[in-house]
């Protein structure tokens, strides 16, 4: 069952980004639920006003993402795990998550943003990156990367630069 308007980001005060950040998860969410593997999509009750977080209570899934006109396209990349979570795309049935699913979820991202927004800092780090050879994200399944402390993205997350090739 889709999430209702009534159980998404209902702490926003802003009404008019609310409805476009509702309006781009109806649109990723449609976009998603057709990459569920094994017909494993896990139902989404709500989606709060927070940091970029997906989890799964057991049941339902929950997504946090920022009430932010810089960060609109982190829905898509939350709303991405619910595709795959505990599929072996996920990584393992102990639920080690090796890093490979925030890469999905980048992807989806990507593609879903490109054509859904216009004016994304976060597609214009991409490209700016990309650019420069670096990778997006520290992934446990690189051999013994070099670290570069190129700062922290929106995320909190390390990026790498690999030169031991």
């Amino acid at each position: 069952m889709p999430v209702p308007l009534s159980s998404f980001l209902t702490t926003c005060n802003n009404s008019v980004l609310r409805n476009e950040l509702f309006s781009l998860y109806k649109s990723g969410e449609a976009e998603a639920m057709t990459f569920a593997a094994w017909n494993n999509w896990k139902s989404i009750k709500d989606v709060c006003e927070g940091g970029a977080l997906w989890w799964f209570d057991g049941t339902d899934a929950h997504i946090k993402i920022p009430a932010d006109a810089n960060h609109k396209g982190a829905i898509f990349h939350e709303l991405f795990h619910a595709a795959f979570f505990l599929t072996p795309l996920w990584s393992n049935k102990a639920n080690i998550n090796d890093g490979w699913d925030n890469a999905f979820c980048d992807a989806f991202r990507y593609f879903i943003e490109v054509s859904l927004i216009r004016n994304s800092p976060w597609l214009d780090e991409i490209k700016d990156r990309t650019a420069q050879g670096k990778s997006l994200r520290y992934d446990k399944k690189f051999p013994d990367p070099i670290l570069f402390d190129c700062g922290k993205d929106y995320y909190s997350e390390h990026y790498i630069l690999d030169i031991s090739a």
